[in-house]
């Protein structure tokens, strides 16, 4: 069986980098809203547009122990 694909699915990651999470998780929201309102202009509908994972994590510098140096933010969405 041939048929003609008509679904596609993209996945954009969104990464911040910051000194402390409360920055961290704000810079990411507002990059994350950027992509969202991107996307909508394009006239992707809201409906197809989902946030598939998001994480937090510290960036550790391992040559002075476990010293945190930051932190780290990725948002997935897949359209």
């Amino acid at each position: 069986i041939k048929v003609t694909p008509d679904i596609a699915e993209i996945t954009y990651n969104v990464d911040t980098q910051e000194a402390d999470a409360k920055a961290c998780q704000t810079k990411n929201a507002k990059d994350v809203d950027a992509v969202l309102s991107l996307l909508k202009e394009k006239g992707i509908d809201e409906k197809d547009i989902k946030t598939n994972d998001v994480g937090l994590n510290p960036i550790y510098d391992w040559n002075n122990g476990r010293k945190i140096t930051g932190y780290e933010m990725t948002t997935e969405i897949v359209v």
